[in-house]
């Protein structure tokens, strides 16, 4: 275990979920809240992509970024084939709407968890297809993690269902 591995743990956990709260940005919880499944399947015009989607994407490379760091092998052909941008199947369903959200934010305390007892050298293993270490792959999903719930907002506010939700 190291503090590197900590540090890592409490930025993916603090800066997705807002544990501790900091108030300086909007969390995923935050994002999502108020929204029903309808809402969140809702796409806001050509090209982009819905709340849930969004959501679905996330998870995606949660699992990608855990199976990294726990060695299990990702096969090249899912990293190319959509990258978890499924659309709902029953986008009136409520019950699995609410079970994307809790799959994201599992897998984020997941992956902290993982973090934390890391060592730095194992922070350090390269990451074979991704030319970068397994400590840069955390980071990147930090900054991706950041801009898909930004992107969230953003369908929000084009489709007016944001500002009463801050």
């Amino acid at each position: 275990m190291s503090a590197d591995g900590k540090y890592l743990a409490q930025a993916v956990r603090s800066l997705f979920l807002d544990e501790p709260p900091m108030g300086w940005f909007s969390s995923f919880p935050n994002a999502v809240s108020g929204l029903s499944a309808e809402q969140a399947a809702s796409v806001p015009a050509p090209g982009f992509n819905s709340v849930w989607a969004n959501v679905n994407h996330l998870c995606f490379w949660h699992e990608t970024v855990l199976k990294r760091l726990r060695s299990i092998p990702v096969e090249s052909s899912m990293l190319q084939a959509g990258q978890g941008w499924q659309t709902p199947n029953d986008p009136a369903n409520e019950q699995a709407w609410k079970a994307a959200c809790d799959r994201a934010l599992a897998l984020n305390r997941e992956l902290s968890e993982q973090l934390a007892g890391m060592s730095d050298e194992e922070l350090d293993q390269p990451v074979e297809t991704w030319n970068e270490s397994l400590r840069k792959s955390v980071i990147s999903l930090i900054a991706h993690n950041s801009y898909h719930v930004c992107e969230i907002i953003a369908v929000r506010h084009m489709q007016g269902w944001w500002l009463n939700n801050v």
